[in-house]
């Protein structure tokens, strides 16, 4: 944590805690379910049809 080497504790999580939890909502989580949906669903996995 270079750039806040000398924050405190609360005042990094303030800062740090959004930002995973955006990250997450709005990056990760999509991109898991658009490629793993077929598994969290229980359903068959999908044929790719290749080009």
């Amino acid at each position: 944590m270079p750039l806040t080497e000398g924050w405190p504790i609360w005042a990094r999580t303030l800062v740090l805690a959004p930002v995973m939890v955006s990250s997450i909502v709005y990056g990760i989580a999509p991109t898991l379910h658009r490629h793993l949906g077929w598994f969290i669903l229980r359903q068959p996995r999908p044929v790719r049809i290749r080009a």
